[in-house]
C-alpha cells in the first residue's frame, strides 16, 4: 500500500475502478509534488530563494546578474528590503557576512561619525566591488568607514601572481634606393728608388 491509499477509506480501495486509477499513477509522482511544495516554500523567503531570485531582484527594482553568487544576489536583495527599518550594526554584518566564510567585526566609533568592519577571510574569496556597493548602499549617508582585510593562510598555500605586458611596433615602408655609392679608404703603395756616391775631397794644389 503506498502513501497515498492510506489517506483513503478502504471501500475506495476496493472498487476497481478507483484502485486501477491508483496504480496508474506511478508512485513517486506524489513525492515529486511534496518536493516541488517544499521548494516553492523555500522561493518565498529571499534568504533561502534560488529561481525565485530574479523576481525578487525584479520586486526591488534591481539588475538580474546571473553569473553572480547566489549569496550576493540574496544580500541585495536583503539590503533593499531592509531599508524601510533603521539599518542597525548586526544587520550590516548578517548582510556583508555572505561576502567571506570568515568571521566579520562591526567596530561603531560615534565620536568620528564612523565605523570599521574587519573581515578575517579563511578561503572564500571577496567580490570586492560587490561588497563596496553592497555597504555603500546598506550604510547611513553621514557614516564614514574603514575596511579590513585579513587573511588565514596558516594551514593553506597563498599565491600571489603578477604579469607583466610590453609590445613594440616596428613599421617597415617599400623602399629602394636609386643611386648607389661606396664611401671607403683606398691606401695604395709607393716606392722611391735611391742611390749613394762616394766623393774625395783632397786639399787644392796651388798652382
Amino acid at each position: 500500500m503506498s502513501d497515498f491509499e492510506g489517506y483513503l477509506p478502504p471501500f475506495l480501495l476496493e472498487n476497481k475502478v478507483f484502485s486501477n486509477l491508483i496504480e496508474s499513477v506511478e508512485k513517486n509522482d506524489f513525492d515529486k509534488y511534496d518536493e516541488a511544495l517544499e521548494d516553492l516554500l523555500l522561493q518565498v523567503f529571499p534568504q533561502t530563494a534560488t529561481w525565485a531570485l530574479r523576481l525578487w531582484e525584479e520586486f526591488c527594482g534591481i539588475i538580474t546578474i546571473e553569473g553572480l553568487d547566489v549569496n550576493i544576489r540574496r544580500s541585495k536583495v536583503m539590503a533593499k528590503l531592509s531599508q524601510v527599518s533603521p539599518i542597525t550594526p548586526n544587520i550590516m554584518k548578517s548582510m556583508i557576512s555572505k561576502f567571506t566564510d570568515g568571521i566579520v567585526k562591526i567596530i561603531q566609533d560615534t565620536s568620528q561619525y564612523s565605523f570599521f568592519i574587519d573581515f578575517q577571510i579563511k578561503s572564500k574569496i571577496l567580490n570586492l566591488k560587490e561588497l563596496y556597493e553592497t555597504i555603500e548602499y546598506v550604510k547611513p549617508a553621514h557614516l564614514d568607514y574603514d575596511l579590513a582585510l585579513n587573511f588565514n593562510i596558516s594551514n593553506k598555500k597563498f599565491y600571489m601572481t603578477s604579469c607583466l605586458i610590453c609590445g613594440e611596433t616596428i613599421t617597415v615602408y617599400p623602399w629602394s634606393k636609386k643611386e648607389i655609392q661606396s664611401v671607403g679608404k683606398f691606401h695604395i703603395a709607393a716606392g722611391n728608388n735611391s742611390a749613394d756616391e762616394r766623393v774625395t775631397i783632397y786639399p787644392r794644389k796651388e798652382a
